[in-house]
């Protein structure tokens, strides 16, 4: 996720905020605590559970972008060291804070795992996965200069068979991958690039079957949730496993892909006059999403402060989601922009070094 915007157009910066807000939606259901009565009106779960669909897509959204923009670009230490030193700030701070209050009780090892958060991959799992992502790139572009467009659509369709049917449905573990890692954000990161390389391949005319074909990933993705809330419900299992509802809205699933894929070929095409304001804030997205899914922050955010168990059996329940997910946004935004400001000095000194790197040219 690199937030140093270079003049994009604002759609794309429309679709970080966008993205950004359904990963906060989907951290909602997820990370509160909730206790469903097993007299609850029906659907009333089930709704909740489905803001999570929001939490693998926006992931998705967020990397086809860097996909998008690095499939023609070079590998830059300027870029590595500042998203580095951004995990690190928000990594330390919330560390710092949480020793201070007392509350949740940090053990050593967590201690030690949060010094060093991009080595561990503790604090958040896409900044790790992300950077390792960032070292591979420029190797990844240098393949793909190599493939004809037979052979790419080739390798995207054993990944995304391997990845997604296999990894997925058939519960196999050979494909060496969660969703959770860097592996899968190749795969994202190809799609991106795929359709950077290969415009042809993605007309303006075809925006109506992108909306088709997302909704019909994301309705797929509600039916498998009431499937498995049905299977669990009545103790059936799939492939001898006992799956949690949002199984197939989550990790290698082909349905947020899917969804998240044609999300961002949709926004692609939209005409966005440049707006600094759009443009201002998706420079704290990646802020907003170290710091409320620090793992730290998520019982204390979800379950002490924001609560949406008060609501739990009204109508309200989803209301309340949608205007928590927006004031976690804003509130992020405006940690970030602190952020930004305090490391400024920080920053000068990085790029300094950034360009003695640049001159050894000691990678990429």
């Amino acid at each position: 996720m690199d937030n140093r915007i270079q003049k994009r157009s604002s759609n794309f910066e429309l679709l970080r905020i966008v993205s950004m807000f359904i990963i906060i939606l989907g951290h909602y259901a997820l990370g509160t605590n909730w206790y469903f009565a097993t007299n609850t009106m029906f659907l009333r779960k089930e709704a909740v559970q489905f803001l999570w669909v929001g939490g693998r897509m926006g992931v998705v959204t967020f990397t086809l972008i860097s996909g998008y923009f690095l499939a023609k670009s070079r590998f830059k230490w300027r870029s590595l060291l500042h998203n580095w030193a951004e995990v690190l700030f928000y990594s330390w701070t919330v560390l710092i804070l949480v020793k201070i209050v007392g509350k949740p009780v940090v053990s050593p090892v967590d201690f030690v795992r949060n010094l060093f958060p991009v080595t561990f991959g503790v604090a958040n799992w896409y900044a790790t996965a992300y950077i390792i992502l960032y070292f591979l790139f420029p190797f990844i572009n240098l393949a793909l200069k190599h493939m004809s467009k037979t052979q790419y659509r080739t390798l995207l369709v054993v990944l995304g068979i391997t990845l997604t049917i296999t990894q997925v449905f058939m519960l196999s573990p050979a494909a060496g991958s969660n969703g959770y890692d860097a592996v899968s954000l190749i795969l994202i990161y190809l799609i991106g690039a795929y359709i950077r390389y290969y415009p042809e391949d993605f007309s303006p005319k075809k925006r109506w079957l992108y909306v088709g074909l997302f909704f019909l990933a994301v309705i797929l993705s509600a039916l498998s949730l009431l499937l498995l809330d049905y299977m669990q419900a009545h103790n059936l299992q799939y492939l001898n496993k006992t799956l949690y509802f949002g199984y197939f809205m989550d990790g290698n699933s082909p349905f947020p892909l899917i969804a998240g894929t044609c999300l961002f070929l949709f926004f692609k095409d939209l005409h966005i006059k440049h707006s600094t304001i759009i443009n201002s804030l998706a420079t704290t997205m990646y802020g907003v999403y170290l710091l409320h899914s620090n793992f730290f922050l998520v019982t204390p955010l979800w379950n002490w402060a924001i609560r949406g168990t008060q609501f739990h059996h009204t109508s309200q329940i989803l209301l309340y989601g949608l205007g928590a997910a927006l004031v976690v946004l804003l509130v992020g935004a405006v940690v970030d922009y602190i952020r930004q400001f305090l490391m400024k000095p920080v920053n000068l000194g990085l790029d300094k070094f950034a360009a003695y790197l640049e001159k050894k040219k000691l990678y990429g």
